[in-house]
Order: C-alpha cells, then sequence, then structure tokens
C-alpha cells in the first residue's frame, strides 16, 4: 500500500505543475492577444484621424465650414456690401476665412452697384481686407468690366488694387496693362504700366 501512496502523491504533483503550465500559457497568450488589439485598435484610431491638408496645429483646423456663406458690412444700418460664396472655412485664430465661389455686391455713396466675382477668396475678418483669386471680374453700375487673375479689396479706403495683368472694356474701349488701383465704382481707375488702348466696333 505505502508504494501505491508514493506513486499518487507524485501524480498529484505532476497534475498541478500541468495545470500551473496551463495556467501560465493561457495568461501569455491573453497578454499576448491584448497586445494585438491594442495594436489593431491604435492602426484604427489612426486611420480614421482627419488629414488636414492645412496642417496639424490647432490654428490650422477651421471652426466652422459652411455653404452658402454670407458676409455684409453695414454702415449707420446701410449694407454697403455684401458677400456670398458657395462654400467658406473660417479659421477664428487666423480671423480669416477662405471663401469659394466668391460674389461681392457693393454699393457706393450713390448706391451705384458694383459686382465682383472670383473663383476663391481670402477674407480677414477683422478688418475685411480680401484678396480674390481666379476669373476674377469686377463690373461697375455704368456697365465697365475688370478682367484680372488677383484682386485685392482694401474696405478701410474702399479700393481695389492688383499687380496683375489687367483689362478694362469701358464704353467701347478696351485698356489693356499691368497694376491697377481704382474706386469701387471705377470712377477713378488707374492703370499703372504697359498700357494699351484699343477701340472696339459696336459690332464685335
Amino acid at each position: 500500500m505505502g508504494p501505491q501512496k508514493v506513486q499518487d502523491d507524485g501524480g498529484k504533483r505532476n497534475g498541478r505543475k500541468g495545470r500551473e503550465t496551463v495556467k501560465r500559457i493561457t495568461k501569455v497568450l491573453l497578454l499576448a492577444l491584448a497586445a494585438a488589439v491594442l495594436f489593431a485598435g491604435c492602426g484604427r484610431e489612426k486611420k480614421i484621424k482627419p488629414s488636414l491638408p492645412v496642417g496639424d496645429s490647432v490654428e490650422s483646423v477651421p471652426n466652422f465650414v459652411m455653404e452658402n456663406f454670407t458676409l455684409k458690412s453695414a454702415q449707420k444700418g446701410e449694407v454697403k456690401w455684401e458677400v456670398n460664396a458657395k462654400g467658406a472655412q473660417v479659421f477664428e485664430l487666423k480671423k480669416k476665412a477662405y471663401a469659394q465661389g466668391f460674389v461681392m455686391n457693393y454699393l457706393d455713396a450713390n448706391n451705384s452697384k458694383t459686382v465682383l466675382y472670383g473663383d476663391r477668396a481670402v477674407i480677414d475678418t477683422d478688418t475685411n481686407f480680401m484678396e480674390i483669386t481666379g476669373n476674377v471680374k469686377a463690373i461697375s453700375g455704368d456697365g465697365a468690366v475688370v478682367r484680372t487673375n488677383r484682386l485685392f479689396w482694401d474696405d478701410r479706403r474702399k479700393k481695389m488694387y492688383t499687380e496683375e495683368e489687367v483689362t478694362v472694356t469701358r464704353d467701347g474701349t478696351v485698356l489693356k496693362g499691368v497694376g491697377l488701383e481704382t474706386d469701387a465704382g471705377f470712377k477713378n481707375l488707374e492703370i499703372k504700366r504697359r498700357v494699351t488702348l484699343k477701340a472696339v466696333d459696336v459690332g464685335e
């Protein structure tokens, strides 16, 4: 009976060792599985993180992204100009609005309207200074048309200007040159250099 007891104790010890080994293996497998899930989760988080074309800093994240953007300027309760755009992104920290499909309607002191078009515009939301780019066209109340690729609007001086090539069509004449400065109604328009003048027949 004695030898039988020794064999039973050995079997118990071997059984305990086997169970402990299984537990260790199970624990290792669970840790490995947890690590795999953690890394997989990190991978997914990295994938869904939005890619910011303007940078990763806080200042580069728009506070508002909107369609049918509108901005107005009023004096003594009267709207002097109104900007409309198909879309815009507003950055409050930069104090900038980036607009696409830009249209500006401006009324001068005589309520004569000038309309300004552009593919894009960058607007300083503090000063209302604007840079309009891409197929820029301005049409005054008397029918004069200015075309260029870049135009600046200085809201404080109520002036438009550019250093780009310009074409001005007015009263059957076409003026071309480089650089321009004018008031909103084109009453005091100056082309700075390389000016050429062409008369256009009414039938053209």
